[in-house]
């Protein structure tokens, strides 16, 4: 969906098996809404959200067990969204300072 400035919502979809999201949405600026996805095998949310100036939220706790990179999944550090996403099993090793948004809660950390 990189680049799809149009897209305003996103149709629900089987992510179980994917293990990179990197750009997934980047630029999507008229996204208003994504439905719940499984994230659990994704390794690379590197600029997932990054560009979608329409979303405010993302509503379902984002799985990041086996998540090693999430730089820049809502903005870069020097230009921040204010999307507000809820992550889950969030390893202890990853860094969450370059995320892009301070609007973040962590439910639980693995």
């Amino acid at each position: 969906f990189h680049g799809c400035t149009l897209l305003t919502s996103v149709p629900e979809m089987d992510t179980s098996n994917v293990a990179n999201m990197w750009f997934m949405f980047y630029g999507c600026s008229s996204l208003t809404s994504v439905p719940e996805m499984d994230t659990s095998n994704v390794t690379n949310m590197n600029a997932m959200f990054q560009g979608c100036s329409s979303l405010t939220s993302v509503d379902w706790e984002i799985d990041m067990s086996s998540c090693t990179n999430c730089q820049y999944m809502c903005g870069y550090d020097f230009a921040p969204t204010s999307i507000a996403v809820k992550l889950k099993n969030v390893p202890s090793s990853l860094d969450l300072t370059k995320i892009g948004t301070t609007n973040y809660t962590v439910v639980n950390y693995i």
